[in-house]
């Protein structure tokens, strides 16, 4: 599909994202994050041979179930990917969760998949957040697990909220068919800092150490960026 109908897609499911809440009488909270990353890189591995990746992405919010749409391109390389996602969130006590489907286009090749997330977190600690992750690929017949350890600390009286968190993946013929074990160990920081009640700088950094799935792929470690801007409405 050529990029323009993309674009086109995208703005319908914005004013369908806004509108249609509105009309039950009441407001779904909608979101745009523009964001520069020097290297693409998920599961350990650094999905594009050379340059970042520019992405933006629109969400909405209503009733713990959020649609949205991901654009990406390369900003060196030829590569561009479009995520349509469905999440849906749940809260018992402290126990938090999330059940979700994206379908995932690559333009350049015309490759598509379908992927089946769920997660759970205990919030019942504090400064400390578990977590685990796990995903699907109907392409792949794999999975990927991620086990995660996360803490926001708020500094600068509130004004900038910094997440410092370590996380282990272990591949199931999910990034792999060849090996499956432990993939990955990525250490990282994702800070926010607002400049209006709308907008706020968001930004991270990340770094991977390849543990035996990501070694016997003949890839190693990795350390990357992204900068960018959210906007709440």
């Amino acid at each position: 599909m050529p990029r323009r109908r993309y674009a086109t897609n995208f703005a319908c499911l914005v004013v369908v994202l806004v509108t249609v809440p509105t009309r039950a009488g009441e407001t779904a909270e909608f979101a745009v994050t523009g964001l520069w990353q020097n290297k693409y890189i998920t599961e350990g591995r650094d999905n594009l041979g050379n340059g970042g990746l520019l992405s933006l992405e629109g969400a909405a919010e209503w009733r713990g179930a959020t649609v949205g749409v991901w654009l990406a391109t390369g900003d060196s390389e030829s590569y561009d990917e479009v995520n349509i996602f469905l999440e849906k969130g749940f809260s018992a006590g402290a126990l938090e969760g999330y059940l979700a489907y994206t379908r995932l286009e690559f333009l350049e090749d015309g490759e598509k998949d379908n992927e089946l997330a769920a997660g759970l977190a205990w919030a019942g600690l504090p400064w400390l957040t578990p977590a685990i992750d796990y995903t699907y690929s109907t392409e792949a017949d794999g999975a990927f697990l991620e086990l995660s350890l996360r803490s926001e600390i708020t500094l600068c009286s509130g004004q900038l909220v910094i997440e410092p968190y370590v996380l282990e993946g272990v591949d199931f013929g999910y990034a792999s068919k060849d090996y499956d074990g432990p993939n990955h160990i990525q250490v990282g920081l994702d800070w926010t800092f607002p400049l209006t009640e709308q907008v706020e700088i968001v930004g991270a950094i990340a770094h991977s150490w390849a543990l035996r799935d990501v070694a016997k792929d003949g890839m190693g470690d990795e350390t990357w960026a992204a900068i960018g801007l959210a906007l709440a409405l």
